[in-house]
C-alpha cells in the first residue's frame, strides 16, 4: 500500500481508539517504513486537557515536548491491519521509530 493509504488507516485506527476523549492539535508527526518486516510506522502527536505549561509559566523546549502525547502505530503493509499502538517517549533510547535496514524507498509518487 502507498503512504497515503497507510496514513489514512493510521488516522482511522487512532480516531477509533480515542473516540470520545478530548484531544486537540492531532498531527501526523513521523512516518517510516520497515523494509525487513513490511510494516509502516506512524507517530501521531496530540494534546490532552492535562497537558499544561511548566509551573513558572515559562515553556522550555523540554516543556513543549512533554506537553504533547505521542502514539506510534505499526500497520502491516500487506493486510492494512493495526499490529500495535504504543506510547512514544520523545528522545528515548528505546525509540520505536528507529528503523534499520536498507535506505527507505520513495513514498510519494
Amino acid at each position: 500500500m502507498d503512504v497515503r493509504a497507510a496514513a489514512a488507516k493510521a488516522r482511522t485506527y487512532f480516531a477509533d481508539a480515542f473516540d470520545g476523549e478530548e484531544l486537540w492539535e492531532i498531527e501526523m508527526e513521523e512516518v517510516a517504513f520497515d523494509h525487513e518486516r513490511d510494516v509502516w510506522k506512524f507517530t501521531i502527536g496530540f494534546r490532552r486537557p492535562w497537558d499544561v505549561l511548566s509551573r513558572d509559566g515559562v515553556a522550555t523546549q523540554a516543556d513543549l515536548l512533554s506537553q504533547r502525547s505521542y502514539k506510534t502505530l505499526r500497520i502491516d503493509d500487506g493486510t492494512g491491519a493495526l499490529l500495535d499502538m504504543t506510547h512514544r517517549m520523545m528522545g528515548s533510547p528505546e525509540d520505536p521509530m528507529s528503523v534499520t535496514g536498507p535506505p527507505p524507498r520513495p513514498v510519494l509518487d
